[in-house]
Formats: structure tokens, C-alpha cells, sequence
């Protein structure tokens, strides 16, 4: 027990406590052996403790998914969550669709208004001859009521296209423009003007 609390000095053998650095007895300084060095380890290091300077490697993960956006005058703006041809900003004008469809809804009107002739009437019921089935009254004014509403529809339709919705009329506009053959389609030309209105519609254009 004595022996592991004292050490001799080497110069002058006095006893000196465990842990002295320097002899009472000649004063000679005493140095113990250098403390071996840790053998080197391949071992990556564990972390312990928190924080730790050991760079943890994770999964490398891509950039986060960004809905798509859409390219407005002002600025980038995101997608619509309802989109389609029915919820789109600015949506593009039909023109020509307008154009064509408007012309096509007057050529009805006046079409069902001359059918209020007498004279017209005779001559028109030569080549549509399902009309006097329709309206065989001498004031022909069942024909003229379908008439005019169905050009006022077209009109509607048209305007329809103008302000960017050319799916909406396109639906109005070209099935109305086939049906206007029961009073003549507006002298033919509505009924084909029409048709290319709604197709152009159709395609925005």
C-alpha cells in the first residue's frame, strides 16, 4: 500500500509522495514517461453528446416540388386551381368568331322580319317548305317569334366570344346557327356564317 503512494528519487533514493515533480531532498526536477499516443483508428468517430462537431451525413434530397405558375403581365402568378377555358384571367379574345356570329344573328333577324311579307312568305316557302307546317297563320307570327329569338341568342353568343369566353359561345352559337334552317337560315348565309363562327370560336380565334 505504501509503495503505490511513494517513489524513490533516482539521484538521491529520499521518498518522495506520488505525484511530487520535484525532490525535497536534492530538489532534482523528476518527469514520469511520456504518456504513450492513442494508436490510430479507422473507426469514423460516434457522436456523443449534443451539439457535436461531427458533420452527420444524411439522404441528399432533390429541390422541393414547386406547383406550376403561369406567366401574367404583372408578375408570375400561380396556377388556377380550377382551370380550363371557363376560369382562365384574361382570357384570349375570338374575333373573327364575333364577327361571323354577330353577322350571322342580324341575317336571322331580318330573315324571321321578312317572313312577315306576304310576298317573301310565298317565295320563301318555295325552297323551305317545312315553314307552313310550323306557321301555316297568314300573320306569320310564330315564325317570326322563333326567329328573332334565335338570332337574339346568336348575338348573345357572339358577344359571348368577344369577352374571351369562345368555348361558351362556340356551345350557343353553332348548334343554334343549324337549328335557324326553320325559318330559312337567315338566307342561307346566317346558318353558314354561324357555323364558322362557332368553329373559330371554338379555336379562339
Amino acid at each position: 500500500m505504501f509503495r503505490k503512494m511513494v517513489k524513490v528519487c533516482p539521484s538521491c533514493g529520499s521518498y518522495i509522495p506520488d505525484g511530487t515533480g520535484i525532490c525535497f531532498g536534492c530538489g532534482q526536477t523528476l518527469r514520469g514517461p511520456p504518456a504513450p499516443n492513442p494508436a490510430p483508428s479507422n473507426r469514423a468517430p460516434v457522436r456523443t453528446g449534443w451539439p457535436s462537431r461531427v458533420p452527420v451525413q444524411g439522404p441528399q434530397y432533390g429541390p422541393m416540388y414547386e406547383p406550376p405558375t403561369m406567366a401574367m403581365p404583372g408578375g408570375p402568378i400561380m396556377a388556377q386551381p380550377f382551370g380550363g377555358p371557363f376560369f382562365q384571367p384574361n382570357p384570349p379574345r375570338a374575333l373573327w368568331a364575333f364577327i361571323l356570329s354577330m353577322v350571322a344573328g342580324i341575317l336571322v333577324i331580318l330573315n324571321a322580319a321578312a317572313l312577315l311579307s306576304n310576298t317573301f312568305y310565298s317565295m320563301w316557302v318555295g325552297v323551305f317548305f317545312w315553314i307552313p307546317v310550323l306557321d301555316a297563320s297568314p300573320q306569320h307570327g310564330l315564325v317570326f317569334a322563333i326567329g328573332a329569338i334565335i338570332g337574339l341568342i346568336l348575338v348573345i353568343g357572339s358577344n359571348l366570344m368577344l369577352l374571351g369566353y369562345g368555348t361558351i359561345g362556340s356551345i350557343i352559337v353553332f348548334p343554334l346557327a343549324v337549328v335557324s334552317l326553320i325559318i330559312g337560315g337567315g338566307f342561307v348565309a346566317g346558318f353558314i356564317l354561324g357555323v364558322l363562327g362557332g368553329i373559330l370560336g371554338m379555336l379562339g380565334k
